[in-house]
C-alpha cells in the first residue's frame, strides 16, 4: 500500500515525537496498593490453659515509583454535590504516558497518582494513541497511551 510519507521522514517524524514528549514530560509518582509484612516477635505469649501464642504484627510497605507523563490539566469547577451539600472539586487531567509506566499502570493495583503534591485516582482504563501507525505492521512511528485522572484530596 502507497504511503504519503517516506521511511525517512517516518523516523524523522518519530524523532520529533519522542523530542515533543522529552520537552514536556513532568515526573509523577505511581502508589500502587501496599504490601503487608508480618513481624514475628519472638517472645511467644502464653495463655493460662492454651498452648503457646505467635502473634504477628503486620507492618504496611507503601510502594510508589516515579514515571513521566505529559499532564494535561481539564476545566477545574467548584460544584455543590446535591447529596451531601458540599463544595466538591471536579474536573479531570489527562496524562499521556509511554509503554512502560502503561503495563506499570495495568500490572498494579493504583492507590493514587501525585502530581505537584495533588493527589488523583484513575477514571479511564487508558485509551491507545498511535503515531504513524506503529502496531499496524510498522516498526516507526511511537504508541503513547492517554488516562484520565480525577482529583481528590
Amino acid at each position: 500500500m502507497a504511503s504519503l510519507i517516506t521511511n525517512d521522514e517516518r523516523t524523522s517524524f518519530t524523532s520529533s515525537i519522542n523530542d515533543h514528549f522529552d520537552t514536556f514530560k513532568r515526573s509523577i509518582t505511581i502508589f500502587i496498593e501496599p504490601k503487608q509484612n508480618f513481624n514475628n516477635n519472638s517472645a511467644q505469649k502464653y495463655l493460662p490453659g492454651y498452648q503457646a501464642v505467635n502473634t504477628a504484627n503486620p507492618a504496611l510497605t507503601i510502594i510508589s515509583a516515579a514515571h513521566d507523563a505529559i499532564v494535561t490539566y481539564g476545566d477545574f469547577n467548584r460544584n455543590v454535590s446535591p447529596g451531601i451539600g458540599k463544595n466538591t472539586d471536579s474536573g479531570l487531567v489527562k496524562i499521556k504516558v509511554k509503554q512502560a509506566t502503561y503495563d506499570y499502570i495495568k500490572a498494579n493495583k493504583i492507590v493514587k497518582i501525585t502530581i505537584d503534591g495533588d493527589s488523583f485516582n484513575v477514571a479511564s482504563v487508558g485509551r491507545r494513541a498511535n503515531f504513524l501507525n506503529k502496531n499496524l505492521g510498522s516498526t516507526l512511528g511511537e504508541v503513547f497511551y492517554i488516562f484520565e485522572l480525577e482529583y481528590t484530596k
